[in-house]
């Protein structure tokens, strides 16, 4: 029984209709040179950029060309509007939508999907296609470079790191660790309607701090000692450094505070 050669998929050669197995070959090699399943992919467009609204699209470019007859490259034309994967559950989501000149994979369904990318209900298919690119889903984070923000989890604990600013908003924001928190951007910003809770065996600030000065703005209170290596001043009175006023004896004024 001979065996039928080919350089490309669905190449004819002599040997195809040698016999009627190697005819039944060729027939059935050139129908599964039809079928898509799964093939990588470099994103050229993207609607629904990181907005707070319902997963988007992207158009896709497969990076696997084709191969002619005479076994030369045919590139593939831009496949648009495949929705891509958001990982979400009801109404709570991580928000990382791609961007143009990401890699990933977009897998073909073997039906229609039409009608269920537009109503998000069952439907039957939209027509008679089977394993077509138009029916295809993006999954995106394959062959990317490094990463400038991300959140990344390893033995050592958790970072969160962006190169821009870190936002978190909600109606009351706790923070609870049993060693260490560690955030790193140029902005973090934490704003919550109620209250901001922050709870550590030790809580180190290495930086200016301002208190009091928004519409939120109050007193402060502290539950154990206070010890500054600066000076401490209030209403415009240094702690260290100051006197005291209607002290008949003397010139009028006090000595310097002194430990008791």
């Amino acid at each position: 029984m001979s065996q039928e050669r080919t350089n490309a998929p669905g190449q004819r050669r002599p040997a195809s209709d040698a016999n009627q197995f190697s005819a039944i070959s060729f027939v059935i090699k050139q129908y599964l040179a039809g079928v898509r399943t799964a093939m990588p992919v470099i994103v050229r467009g993207v609607r629904n950029d990181g907005g707070v609204e319902p997963v988007g699209t992207v158009d896709v470019e497969p990076l696997v060309s084709q191969l002619d007859g005479a076994g030369q490259i045919v590139g593939h034309g831009i496949i648009y509007d495949l929705p891509y994967l958001r990982m979400q559950g009801g109404t709570n989501a991580i928000i990382l939508d791609p961007e143009i000149g990401d890699i990933g994979l977009a897998v073909v369904s073997d039906r229609d999907v039409s009608k269920v990318k537009t109503t998000r209900q069952p439907a039957a298919p939209g027509s008679n296609r089977r394993n077509h690119f138009s029916d295809g889903f993006y999954f995106g984070g394959f062959l990317n470079g490094n990463p400038a923000q991300y959140i990344r989890f390893s033995s050592e604990g958790i970072d969160l790191v962006s190169p821009t600013a870190i936002n978190m908003t909600a109606p009351q924001i706790n923070e609870t660790a049993t060693e260490s928190i560690t955030a790193k951007a140029p902005n973090i910003n934490q704003v919550a309607e109620g209250s901001v809770s922050i709870s550590a065996p030790e809580i180190g600030l290495d930086g200016a701090l301002s208190q009091g000065k928004g519409e939120n703005g109050g007193d402060a209170s502290f539950g154990g000692a206070v010890t500054a290596e600066g000076e401490v001043t209030g209403k415009g009175v240094k702690v260290s450094d100051h006197g005291h006023d209607k002290v008949e004896p003397g010139e009028g004024q006090s000595g310097g505070p002194v430990n008791l």
